[in-house]
């Protein structure tokens, strides 16, 4: 299988499209910070999930002292084979970045886009 990236151009045709989200939270939290944004894209007819990765937020407990980015990688890669989603719009905050960027770029068999916008107001595409 090969990596398939979309680059979401943010055209009119794209904002009329359903599209399936994976919100994808920083460090020190869960996917629960998403609380706001999540119900705001499902109004508007989009599929939307927020993990939570292992070893932080309420999975704090769970291999807090051995989870790294490679393990919040397959956390990611698990969620998204677990709920069967194909063509998947990663979004990230702070160190979310970091496992978006390196999810994308290491997708097996999805097609992955997605947009870190930065604390400085700065976007950058995935790709």
């Amino acid at each position: 299988m090969r990596a398939n990236l979309k680059n979401n151009q943010g055209d009119q045709q794209s904002r009329n499209e359903r599209h399936t989200f994976v919100l994808v939270h920083g460090g020190w939290c869960g996917g629960w910070i998403w609380r706001y944004v999540a119900p705001a894209l499902r109004e508007r007819g989009h599929v939307v999930t927020t993990p939570t990765l292992t070893g932080l937020g309420e999975r704090r407990h769970s291999e807090n002292r051995t989870a790294t980015l490679p393990t919040h990688i397959e956390d990611i890669f698990a969620h998204i084979e677990m709920e069967d989603f194909q063509d998947v719009t990663l979004v990230s905050q702070s160190y979310g970045g970091m496992v978006r960027k390196s999810s994308s770029h290491s997708s097996v068999g999805w097609c992955i886009s997605g947009q870190h916008q930065s604390s400085a107001g700065q976007s950058s595409q995935a790709g």
